[in-house]
């Protein structure tokens, strides 16, 4: 997914105008506009920056990288949760781990890896991104 493609997406998943969001982040319609149309390649830091606070995802998801629009969307639905299913959901994905089934393998998991280091009967491997 493009980056234009993702912020049309995000917008849209809260309701908003592209009017809306240029205010927001602070540029003109006609920004956000062009951004969605993939006219704009590079956003500055400062606007990356507003949007992931804004839409509660890493500021990494606004990079067109191959094998990160599962991650991304992972941590928009995370971030969506309150506290308590946060809490249920890092269980959920601790006994997972610990059937030995799966490996921990991305960046998102390496808070709950850190934590499963400490049981001497999980092995947790992390790769290389």
């Amino acid at each position: 997914m493009d980056i234009g493609t993702y912020i049309r997406q995000l917008r849209i998943e809260k309701g908003l105008t592209q009017e809306e969001l240029g205010t927001i982040v602070g540029v003109q319609r006609a920004a956000v506009q062009k951004w969605e149309k993939g006219s704009v390649q590079n956003l500055k830091r400062t606007t990356i920056q507003k949007l992931s606070e804004y839409f509660h995802v890493s500021p990494a998801s606004f990079f067109d990288i191959p094998g990160n629009d599962s991650l991304s969307e992972f941590e928009r639905l995370y971030n969506q949760l309150d506290t308590e299913d946060r809490a249920e959901i890092r269980g959920e994905i601790k006994q997972m781990l610990k059937s030995k089934k799966y490996k921990v393998s991305n960046s998102i998991a390496e808070d709950i890896a850190d934590e499963l280091k400490e049981d001497a009967h999980i092995t947790v491997t992390r790769s290389k991104q």
